[in-house]
């Protein structure tokens, strides 16, 4: 996972997990954290990267 400076957050494949068979499924966790009493704001998107 990487940030910007905005805030956001892209996840990528670690490299020997970077491909599904067709009409396979994958799912991933975030634990999210912030300073003082504010609770984290979250917006998850996804978008899937054609193999090359």
């Amino acid at each position: 996972m990487t940030t910007a400076a905005d805030g956001t957050a892209t996840v990528s494949d670690a490299g020997w997990n970077n491909s599904l068979a067709p009409g396979a499924s994958t799912a991933f966790g975030i634990v999210a954290t912030t300073a003082g009493a504010a609770a984290p704001a979250a917006f998850a998107g996804c978008a899937a990267t054609p193999a090359s």
